[in-house]
Formats: C-alpha cells, sequence, structure tokens
C-alpha cells in the first residue's frame, strides 16, 4: 500500500506532473486573461509576476499553447541568459540555427525575422521566464528588441514572467523602451481552500484515483493550504511527501 501511494503521489504531484492536467483557479484564470488581452493590445508587452512555485510557468505554457498556429513564438529560460544566449534561442526557436558567434549579427537577423513576420504575418511573441536573473547585457539587446517597429507600431510582442525582482528589473536604465511602451502587470494570487480541495483532487483523479476524498479528506486539504499558503507548486510539494 505504502508503495502504491508514493507511485500515486510522483505522478500526481511529482517531478513531471505539471502537464497532467490544468486546474483552472481564480487567479490563474485572470493571469491568463490578462496576459492573452495584453498581446493583443496595441503596447503588446506584459509582465506575470508571483512567488516560486506559484504557477507562473503554467500561465506562460497555457499561453504559448493559445497562440494562433501562424505565429512565431520564443520561450526562453532567463537564468544567467547574455546576449548571444538571448538571440541564438530565439532564433533557434523560430527555425534558424545559424552557428553565429558574433551578438551583433545575431541581433540583425533577429530585426529582419520580427520585422518581416510583423509586416508579412503577425508580430513574433518572446516569452522570458525568470527575466529578473538575466545579465544586464541581454536586458539591454531586450530593451532594443523592443523598440522594433513596423509601420509605426510594435513589432513584437513580450511577455516577462518572475518573481519581486521584476519591480528592480524594470525600473533599471536597461529596459527603458520596455517600461515606455506601458506593460501591463499581474501578481498571481494563491488558491482559496476550496480551490485547493478541488486542485488536490483533481490531480488525484487525473492519475486514476476513484476516491479523492479518501485519499486527502477535506481536512487533509485544509492542511495542505495551511502549510502551502495555498500556492500550487508548494501544495505538490507536501501532497507527495504525505503520500510517501
Amino acid at each position: 500500500m505504502a508503495a502504491k501511494n508514493t507511485m500515486l503521489g510522483n505522478r500526481a504531484f511529482g517531478k513531471g506532473s505539471e502537464s497532467l492536467v490544468t486546474v483552472p483557479y481564480r487567479s490563474h484564470r485572470d493571469a491568463l486573461e490578462f496576459v492573452q488581452a495584453t498581446l493583443r493590445s496595441a503596447r503588446g508587452v506584459g509582465v506575470l509576476q508571483g512567488p516560486r512555485a506559484s504557477g507562473k510557468t503554467l500561465v506562460a505554457r497555457l499561453v504559448q499553447e493559445r497562440l494562433p498556429e501562424t505565429t512565431a513564438v520564443a520561450r526562453i529560460d532567463g537564468t544567467d541568459a547574455r546576449p548571444h544566449t538571448l538571440l541564438s534561442e530565439m532564433l533557434a526557436q523560430f527555425g534558424y540555427h545559424t552557428g553565429l558567434e558574433s551578438a551583433g549579427e545575431l541581433l540583425q537577423m533577429v530585426r529582419v525575422f520580427v520585422t518581416q513576420q510583423a509586416q508579412s504575418v503577425q508580430p513574433p511573441v518572446l516569452i522570458i521566464d525568470n527575466a529578473e536573473h538575466m545579465y544586464s547585457g541581454a536586458r539591454r539587446t531586450l530593451d532594443a528588441l523592443a523598440d522594433l517597429r513596423v509601420q509605426n507600431r510594435f513589432a513584437l510582442r513580450i511577455l516577462l514572467t518572475g518573481d519581486a525582482g521584476l519591480n528592480e528589473l524594470i525600473a533599471s536604465d536597461d529596459l527603458q523602451v520596455f517600461a515606455q511602451r506601458h506593460f501591463g502587470m499581474f501578481s498571481l494570487g494563491p488558491l482559496a481552500r476550496r480551490e485547493t480541495t478541488q486542485y488536490v483532487h483533481a490531480r488525484l483523479q487525473a492519475c486514476g484515483a476513484t476516491n479523492p476524498d479518501d485519499i486527502f479528506p477535506p481536512a487533509s486539504c485544509e492542511r495542505l493550504h495551511d502549510l502551502s499558503g495555498g500556492w500550487p507548486g508548494v501544495i505538490n510539494h507536501y501532497a507527495q511527501e504525505a503520500l510517501r
């Protein structure tokens, strides 16, 4: 029984379980609507903020999945990113593996691709996770991309995700153009108590459990909520530990 519970806990709440099932809750739905509306707007830049394990990765993934198939999109981890990393990753995800070492040449290629797409198809989308951990040079490169225009319209849609460090990042001199585009910001909130119960039970059911109330009865779900503060990733941690 213990081994069976451990296996269930790993499948429902362990590493790699994020794509198992999407359990919407109020803040998550609001964040998704905010990002989608922001990327459709003329300003086309948004910031999604929240602590670690708050669900930012899930929202960013759903945004990417729901973009029109004709949209060129690049999603990059900003941790320790430098200009070359940022630009070469963008081009690779846009379908170009150049092998170029010069950040200047890479930037020119990105400029050409972005402006051509914006003019002939629709503006590409750039999503940067952990944006507050980029090096200064990558931030300045991002700012140069944020200034690209086609017929007086911004050519690149941008979403940055991260924690409270994003406030300091956007206030820096490195992102002056980005800030001038009057970006929108959304701060993710935690699940309510009732939402925590729904979240836990839905993940168990997605793994085939027919008796989620027996595995985590209401009192246990309330305990999970108190321990986690209602943050999805932290709920996963404590739920997995409880089933070991």
